[in-house]
Parts: C-alpha cells; structure tokens; sequence
C-alpha cells in the first residue's frame, strides 16, 4: 500500500506508489522453458471486454430478487401416487393431542385423504400427520 503523511491543510493523505513493471518468475511455469513465467502476466486490461454500466437499481433490483427466489413459491409437502392402508399409516379415529386430520395438509373434505384409503374422520391422526406451514 502506501505511505501516510500530512499536507498542508494538515489532513492526512496517502501516497500512493505506481506498480512495479512485470517481472520474470523464478519458478517455471513446468513447459520447459523458465523465460515463460511471468508474474501478473494474463489478459491484458486492453483485451477485456467493456463493463456493462449498471445503475444503482438494477443492481438493487437484482438482490431483491436473488434474496425474494426462494419465497415465491411455498413449498409443500410432495403429494404421493400411491395411497396406503389405515393399518400402514396407524390410523386411530382419535386426536393425538391437538393434532388431527382436520388440520393436516393431506385431509380432504368431508371425509378423505389423499395419501390414507378409506373414509377418515377430521378428529383421526395417523403417524403421516403434516401440519400446514
């Protein structure tokens, strides 16, 4: 970096040093040749492509976005293609605490449910219960 000093207004300032040249590495770059490694050597700033200019609310915008993806959709719990058995499930025709099927995400109205077979009661449970987010 550089150094610190005081103008003559008494504020401090940094003196800023110009990088040193390009110089030749040391170590080889392992092709054989030990001329071919050079230190920053690269893409020069004149063979860069020109910076898209982007002003301060798109790029404001764009965070937004990033940061607002994963609340666009709720996700919920996957819906099952084959429906199992009240046994399977252990299905009781009463509440488990304050827990029922009245309140579960897969309970269907008046008396169904998309992943247990047969006519289930909103005040069941069984140990497939998913509370709603």
């Amino acid at each position: 970096m550089g150094s610190r000093f005081r103008g003559n207004d008494g504020r401090v300032k940094l003196n800023r040093r110009r990088r040193p040249p390009l110089q030749p590495s040391p170590v080889a770059t392992g092709d054989g040749d030990p001329r071919s490694g050079w230190e920053g050597a690269g893409t020069s700033a004149a063979e860069l492509p020109d910076p898209v200019p982007m002003s301060r609310r798109a790029v404001l915008a764009a965070g937004v976005g990033f940061v607002a993806a994963p609340f666009g959709k709720p996700v919920h719990a996957a819906e099952p293609t084959v429906k199992i058995t009240q046994a399977e499930a252990q299905y009781q025709p009463m509440p488990k605490g304050m827990f029922s099927c009245g309140v579960c995400t897969f309970f269907i109205r008046p008396t169904a449910c998309k992943v247990v077979t047969g006519a289930i009661s909103p005040n069941g449970w069984c140990k497939l219960f998913d509370l709603p987010d």
